[in-house]
Order: structure tokens, then sequence, then C-alpha cells
């Protein structure tokens, strides 16, 4: 008996959770928010390159 019932609760969670991912303004919100991020990401990583290209920079350089 109480078998019957957690199998009912699991299908409404998917079926909750699919409507969700149907749903136009969660997606948006979703998207903009994983863009936020990347953005945020990639210019880390730029800047990680661009000291360590700087500090690296007078060893490039033989001055004798």
């Amino acid at each position: 008996m109480p078998r019957k019932r957690i199998s009912e609760e699991i299908k409404l969670f998917f079926v909750g959770v699919w409507d969700l991912l149907r749903s136009w303004d969660y997606m948006s919100t979703a998207l903009m928010d994983a863009s936020g991020w990347l953005s945020i990401y990639f210019v880390q990583n730029n800047l990680y390159l661009f000291a360590k290209y700087s500090v690296e920079m007078p060893q490039l350089f033989d001055m004798c």
C-alpha cells in the first residue's frame, strides 16, 4: 500500500519538473544566469592568462 503512494509522488515530481522545463520564463532565466556565469568565467581565465604572460614577459627577452 505505501509503495503505491511513493510511486505516485515520484510520478507527480517528474510531471512538475517537466512542466517547469517547458516553461519559457524558467528557461530564459536559466539561460541568462548561465550566460552570466560563463562570461565571468571567461574573463577570469583571460585575466589569469594575461597575468601569467606579463609575469613571464621579462624572461622572453635577453638584454645581454
